[in-house]
């Protein structure tokens, strides 16, 4: 007589159990396929919609927060992107020396917050 491992015997009675169930799915499908296709189609029709929003929302955050981190140099007609969003005290530092002729550029690179 062979002498059979317990592991391989819970091995074995999943797999075949695994197997019964996947069968008996299979078989429900076939049985009601039309069914199944009108579920499959509004899960799917669901996911996609789904996916679209959070995808059009996720860019409108993204160019939030670029629109928060860039600013416009009149005098050269670029915009100059910051690490970070700046500070009320760092805006008026930059207008103060912007009035005084140096460029945005300029004057990003000296206060160390150009990207």
């Amino acid at each position: 007589m062979e002498t059979v491992d317990i592991k391989d015997f819970k091995r074995e009675a999943r797999k075949r159990k695994l197997k019964e169930k996947w069968d008996k799915f299979v078989s429900w499908c076939e049985e009601h396929f039309l069914f199944f296709i009108t579920i499959l189609s509004a899960v799917l029709g669901f996911i996609v919609s789904l996916s679209k929003n959070h995808k059009s929302e996720s860019k409108a955050e993204d160019e939030t927060k670029k629109r928060e981190r860039m600013i416009y140099d009149r005098r050269n007609g670029h915009y100059v992107e910051m690490k970070r969003p700046l500070k009320g005290s760092e805006l008026m530092e930059i207008d103060y020396r912007y009035q005084n002729g140096e460029s945005m550029a300029e004057i990003a690179d000296d206060m160390g917050i150009l990207k």
